[in-house]
């Protein structure tokens, strides 16, 4: 700002800010190859002039054999902070993205894997054979690194050790390229030439043939309900409920599925802004309502958690509707018991996503590790505010 307000041209002031840039971000990703010491070395020597000519400082991605490792033990050398992010458990994913292209990698794999600074589990269940389940960790790691860079105010880089070929399904370098460059950026491509790929592949795990989807996922309740009177039930079910309605039915093109009972609400939205939309246009709603005439003093309001994930989807025989069910959707129901009253709170997962596909739209604040319902686990948990809040 202060550049611009002098009139500066770009490339002075460019020379005049470069000792106090940030360091930059990246996304890594690439091809899962064999291990071979002589292209190793000359791909080894590609990445570091790279790194340090994009002066990257924190790097996001997996640790798959191949091209993922090779980066991250770059990074580590550089002193810079790696930030490893898996799709699925720790094992399957050993056993399906690094074991396969040779046992030297799984001892790689291990290395890095300690010497992170952070390990995110885009979801902590098994690999259940849906490619989804690839595709969306890698868009965690891209959102994460869209996070970390928003925080420094610069922009975030790829870097891809790929073949150019596009994917040929829901996971894959070529997919991961083409969403960077379609939600984040700019990506620098190295290309991997002479890599051996000819590895058997571990077989996918024996699945129930049912549909999957990603889906942001959404749960509310009131605290004290459980205590309020049976006089002023009609006007907390009218009140609040039928506000919740309002809201669901103003989203209605944008709600997948939606369900309640007592005073909670369930819902799975379309996308991740769609659900972060409805979760803040929920709580404006019941910040208009009056709560003293339920005998409440002081009351809150609702608790909303969100989260987003690879979920089953199918027709629910019991309500005839679409609805969601799985590991995911169960991680989400334990947020909002943890979610101060009025408040948004939603996971890295969620954040993660929502940082890549509507950036400048929302805002979300980092609170801690949160310990969850019914003894879930410790998970990062974010505030969800509109931009300008």
């Amino acid at each position: 700002m202060l550049a611009h307000h002098i009139g500066l041209d770009e490339d002075r002031a460019e020379a005049l800010l470069a000792p106090i840039e940030p360091v930059r971000v990246i996304h890594f990703c690439g091809h899962i190859f064999a291990g071979d010491p002589g292209i190793e070395a000359g791909l080894r020597a590609r990445i570091d002039a790279w790194l340090e000519d994009a002066g990257a400082g924190f790097a996001f991605g997996a640790l798959a054999a191949g091209a993922d490792i090779l980066v991250a033990e770059a990074i580590l050398a550089r002193g810079a902070e790696l930030n490893v992010v898996l799709p699925f458990d720790v094992e399957h994913f050993i056993e399906h993205s690094v074991r396969p292209a040779g046992d030297a990698w799984v001892a790689r794999f291990e290395h890095c894997l300690k010497a992170a600074s952070e390990v995110t589990m885009a979801t902590e269940m098994p690999y259940v054979g849906d490619p989804e389940q690839f595709a969306y960790g890698s868009r965690v790691a891209m959102g994460l690194a869209k996070l970390r860079a928003q925080h420094l105010g610069n922009r975030p880089l790829q870097l891809a050790l790929w073949d150019g070929k596009p994917a040929r399904g829901a996971g894959g370098t070529g997919g991961d390229v083409a969403t960077w460059r379609e939600l984040a950026g700019t990506s620098h491509v190295i290309d991997p030439a002479g890599i051996s790929r000819d590895f058997a592949r571990a077989p996918a795990p024996e699945t129930v043939d049912r549909e999957r989807a990603l889906a942001a996922i959404l749960f509310t309740d009131f605290p004290g309900f459980s205590k309020l009177t049976e006089t002023v039930l009609p006007v907390f079910w009218d009140g609040v409920m039928g506000g919740i309605a309002d809201v669901i039915d103003d989203h209605a093109s944008d709600v997948l599925t939606r369900n309640s009972w007592g005073d909670a609400l369930y819902a799975v939205a379309s996308s991740a802004a769609n659900a972060a939309s409805i979760a803040l246009d929920l709580q404006d709603r019941l910040r208009g309502f009056d709560f003293s005439t339920l005998g409440l003093e002081n009351c809150g309001g609702m608790r909303i958690g969100v989260h987003y994930g690879p979920a089953y989807r199918a027709h629910d025989r019991i309500t005839g509707r679409t609805n969601f069910y799985g590991t995911e959707v169960s991680r989400a129901a334990r947020i909002e018991p943890v979610t101060p009253p009025g408040a948004v709170f939603v996971t890295e997962p969620f954040a993660a996503i929502l940082a890549l596909e509507a950036p400048g739209t929302f805002r979300c604040r980092y609170v801690g590790r949160i310990s969850l319902a019914k003894n879930y686990g410790d998970y990062r948990m974010y505030l969800l505010t509109r931009s300008q809040a």
